[in-house]
């Protein structure tokens, strides 16, 4: 009975290694660097905190957050030798800091599609760059159409050159009425004056400037 009970304890304690050693093999596995958030703090809903001389490195908080269920994220301090597990159930902030490295388990590891933003100056120069593309395209078109198909020369190669022409007449002449209705709103003792009154008060001039 003695030698069977031996034998069994052996067993058991055989199978709970191979499956430490697996769960550890498998944390190592997931604990790539190169999936790793360098400079970036994930900021979600908190599942738990580890400290001291154990979790002095990366690779450690990720293999702790790999090992445990409901685990999703984890960042770690590199200057206080924090890990922090996190949920990962709530919209994600990363806060950019030098002292802070961030990842993903499992299948967690990339970051999910709703939450690549782009910063606002990344997307107005992507706003930018395609105004200018699509100006480029229309004057370079537009002026091959009007060279081949009219035989246009000069300034007439330029597509509708006498819309952009009147563009700075018709700017000025908006930027004047505005300002004279606004001017007759706030000083005119009698109301604002009529659209159409200033409106007339700018076609003597401007007919003027035309000639």
């Amino acid at each position: 009975p003695s030698s069977s009970c031996c034998v069994g304890r052996m067993m058991v304690g055989r199978v709970a290694g191979v499956i430490v050693a697996a769960l550890a093999a498998e944390a190592t596995a997931e604990c790539d660097s190169s999936t790793w958030l360098t400079n970036t703090n994930i900021q979600s809903n908190l599942f738990m905190v580890l400290s001291g001389s154990s979790y002095t490195d990366p690779s450690t908080c990720c293999a702790a957050c790999a090992s445990r269920t409901g685990c999703k994220q984890w960042s770690h301090s590199l200057s206080t030798s924090t890990c922090y597990l996190k949920k990962g159930d709530s919209p994600n902030q990363f806060a950019t800091d030098s002292s802070w490295v961030s990842g993903y388990s499992g299948a967690y590891q990339s970051k999910p599609q709703s939450q690549t933003t782009q910063p606002d100056e990344e997307i107005g120069a992507y706003l930018i760059l395609g105004l200018a593309s699509t100006m480029l395209i229309y004057l370079l078109v537009g002026g091959a159409y009007n060279k081949v198909k009219n035989g246009a020369s000069g300034r007439d190669i330029v597509p509708n050159h006498e819309f952009w022409a009147a563009v700075p007449v018709n700017v000025h002449a908006g930027c004047e009425f505005s300002f004279l209705s606004s001017l007759a709103c706030l000083t005119g003792l009698r109301g604002c004056t009529k659209r159409e009154d200033a409106y007339d008060a700018l076609e003597g001039p401007l007919e003027s400037e035309r000639v």
